[in-house]
């Protein structure tokens, strides 16, 4: 005979644990086992300790039955196990106290603490560790855009231009072109045991400026310390420059649309029939240009062939010597309206008939007959105002605009007081328009026909020589070959290898240039004009290897030259 599981076995009144042989007169003592097993709580965590998980177990009472069983040789007595749940369950911060016991301090889920009790014998999450929340590295927020952008138009423009298809994206001096933004540290994390988890370092970005670009104040940021195309290489480290010479690969063609920018431009290409290119700097052209307006702030160098082209270097000195001539003479010609006008109305005066309405009559009248460009040249200031308007005052532009507005329409807003303020405002913000001498921007092309070139300083032709052109400077002209038909005004000295054409019985062209300045010609054929100051000749024979010049008398004077 042996005890089956929960089953206390006696025999002669001692407990026997396993088989022992029985005889008659033998005394049995059978009895099922009774135990009790108080409430509990089993805790498991993950590996990484980011989670625990519990399972309750309530009170209760375990207890066996002894089962009947019929006799045999060999018995093992059989019990069936019995259980009832008995006993308070324990309270919640009891379990609390389970946990701590066992570990878990941190990230304890109250609402999962009465479910364990209320859904005993299942595995539930009672608590979860806090992650590390990770840092940010320090990063570079790029504010200008690179390369060419398409140039858009929105439904209120009036007019499109289908040849301004993309624009050099550009920057101004003291412009922002980056903000720089610190690093941001990370917040540590617990496991539910609380052990601390530490975030990944964080680092500041690395940016280097290079020439054009530095950093602001503050250290925040890249400003532009010059005009010009902003320019980044992106890696490791981020390299900012700002670069005032932009290379246009290729034509500036329909495909490419209008050039406009504020730095020195070269062109590796040619220049398409209707295409304008404009630069505040210097322009270098390495092909040829057709039907093309060109403008640069500095000089101009087309090294191929330049035909039916507009060419006007050292345009913004160029402008600006404009507007303040023309400036002059919008306040000379309003100062004169004004005293002409104040003499007539002295007159209607003494004769007693003089009214506001006579007045402006009188002033309108009177503009039309003695100033009847007035309104025009108020007109032309404006528009070279408003063009030129970064280089100029600020309060000048309101009081262009204010006298443009009386002026027009033949003056139907004039009044005295009106005339007489505006006149007066005039005056006052001439002091303000500076004006410097122009630069030495010059031109350098290889041929030129049918073309008109203008620049302050000097132009040079290197070529076969220009053709049916109009060539004014500031400077010296120097026509390397050949000067057929068209024009020459020029500052300085010029010379030309051959100019005029041979039997032309008619006008060959003006040759100009200042009283201090001469020309000297390889071979110049007849009917070609020559002005030198004011004096001007007209030649009547083919000359060669000749030098005209002004003498003390102020006369045209032919001479030799080595």
């Amino acid at each position: 005979i042996a005890p089956g599981e929960g089953v206390l076995l006696w025999i002669n009144g001692r407990q026997i644990d396993g088989n022992h042989r029985v005889y008659p007169g033998d005394e049995i003592k059978v009895e099922g086992l009774r135990e009790r097993e108080e409430a509990r709580v089993e805790l498991r965590l993950s590996a990484d300790e980011m989670s625990a998980e519990a399972i309750y177990r309530p009170p209760r009472n375990i207890y066996y039955e002894i089962s009947e069983h019929p006799p045999v040789e060999e018995l093992t007595i059989p019990a069936t196990r019995k259980e009832e749940i008995s006993g308070p369950d324990l309270e919640p911060g009891q379990i609390k106290k389970i946990l701590a016991d066992g570990g878990v301090i941190h990230g304890i889920k109250e609402p999962a603490i009465l479910e364990l009790i209320n859904e005993a014998g299942h595995w539930r999450e009672v608590a979860a560790g806090t992650p590390p929340v990770q840092g940010r590295d320090g990063s570079v927020e790029y504010l200008i855009k690179e390369g060419l952008q398409p140039v858009s138009y929105n439904g209120e423009e009036g007019q499109v231009d289908y040849k301004r298809r993309y624009k050099i994206p550009q920057v101004n001096k003291g412009q922002l072109i980056a903000k720089i933004h610190p690093p941001r540290p990370g917040k540590p994390g617990l496991t539910v045991s609380g052990r601390e988890l530490l975030p990944e370092p964080v680092s500041p970005a690395k940016v280097r400026c290079e020439i054009g670009t530095a950093f602001n104040r503050e250290g925040t940021g890249v400003v532009a310390t010059r005009n010009g195309v902003p320019t980044s290489r992106r890696g490791r480290e981020i390299l900012f420059r700002v670069d005032d010479i932009y290379l246009h690969r290729g034509d500036i063609d329909i495909k490419t649309g209008h050039a406009d920018f504020s730095g020195h431009l070269k062109i590796s290409g040619g220049i398409a029939e209707g295409m304008r290119v404009k630069a505040d700097g210097n322009i270098e052209i390495a092909g040829h240009t057709s039907g093309a307006e060109i403008t640069a702030g500095g000089g101009i160098i087309i090294n191929r062939n330049c035909i039916q082209c507009l060419v006007r270097a050292g345009w913004l000195s160029y402008q600006l010597h404009k507007i303040n001539q023309c400036y002059d003479e919008l306040v000379l010609n309003t100062g004169s309206l004004l005293e002409m006008g104040r003499e007539l109305i002295s007159v209607l005066e003494e004769r007693g008939s003089s009214s506001d309405f006579q007045v402006s009559f009188l002033l309108r009248s009177l503009m039309q007959k003695k100033f009847p460009g007035l309104p025009e040249l108020s007109a032309e200031i404006l528009g070279l105002g408003q063009e030129l308007a970064q280089e100029l005052p600020a309060s000048l532009l309101p009081v262009l605009e204010n006298c443009n507005s009386l002026l027009k329409d033949a003056g139907f807003l004039l009044t005295w007081d009106l005339l007489e303020a505006a006149h007066r405002e005039l005056a006052e913000q001439r002091a303000l328009l500076k004006y410097t001498a122009p630069e030495t921007a010059g031109i350098s092309v290889y041929y030129v026909q049918n073309s008109k070139l203008i620049c302050p300083g000097d132009i040079e032709i290197g070529g076969p020589g220009a053709y049916n052109s109009v060539l004014e400077c500031e400077g010296r002209v120097r026509v390397t070959r050949i000067f057929r038909g068209g024009s020459i005004k020029a500052g300085g000295d010029i010379y030309i290898g051959e100019a005029g054409i041979p039997r032309l019985a008619e006008g060959q062209g003006l040759i100009e240039t200042g009283s201090d300045g001469e020309v000297k010609v390889e071979k110049i054929y007849e009917n070609t004009r020559i002005k030198i100051g004011k004096p001007e000749i007209y030649l009547e024979r083919d000359l060669k290897r000749v030098r005209f010049y002004l003498n003390e008398e102020g006369e045209i004077k032919l001479g030799g030259f080595q």
